[in-house]
């Protein structure tokens, strides 16, 4: 990157993994326009509808591209330009002082950045889908039950 310091970068594919509830890493593969793969990962945040709804860089350095990343799908091609970036924050100058990194909000991705989503919410649905249907069977046994004339009467 010695005069340009824009790079295009296709996505070629992502995976997620859970690590606690609610968050875990995401991992997107990238392919620049010469051909280089380059993976980059991230840590994402879920939201109760499993969508990611915001993802943080590990690497400071790499936080222009996670930007343009967290709102891409699968093939779509992203133009990251690093040069304010590295006018503002030099190579080396983050290990002097400590910094946060920001975190990127994900807006209208949708499920197709999880593929191996295995959340304890599935299984809190499928608890609730079981209680309604007992609750509704004791309702009906119940009512269809008063309806019966009493057999010791």
């Amino acid at each position: 990157m010695s005069t340009s310091q824009r790079i295009r970068y296709r996505i070629t594919g992502y995976n997620f993994t859970e690590i606690s509830k609610r968050k875990g890493s995401i991992e997107y593969q990238l392919m620049d326009d010469f051909g280089n793969e380059r993976t980059v990962t991230a840590m994402a945040t879920i939201n109760l509808f499993k969508k990611v709804s915001k993802v943080t860089p590990i690497y400071h350095r790499e936080l222009p591209l996670i930007s343009e990343l967290a709102s891409k799908k699968l093939n779509d091609s992203v133009i990251v330009d690093f040069t304010e970036f590295n006018k503002k924050h030099p190579r080396g100058s983050m290990r002097k002082q400590k910094i946060s990194v920001p975190s990127v909000k994900v807006r209208s991705v949708g499920t197709a950045q999880i593929s191996d989503f295995s959340s304890i919410l599935d299984n809190k649905l499928r608890l609730l889908q079981l209680m309604f249907i007992s609750v509704v069977c004791f309702v009906s046994a119940t009512y269809i039950f008063s309806k019966i004339p009493s057999l010791f009467s």
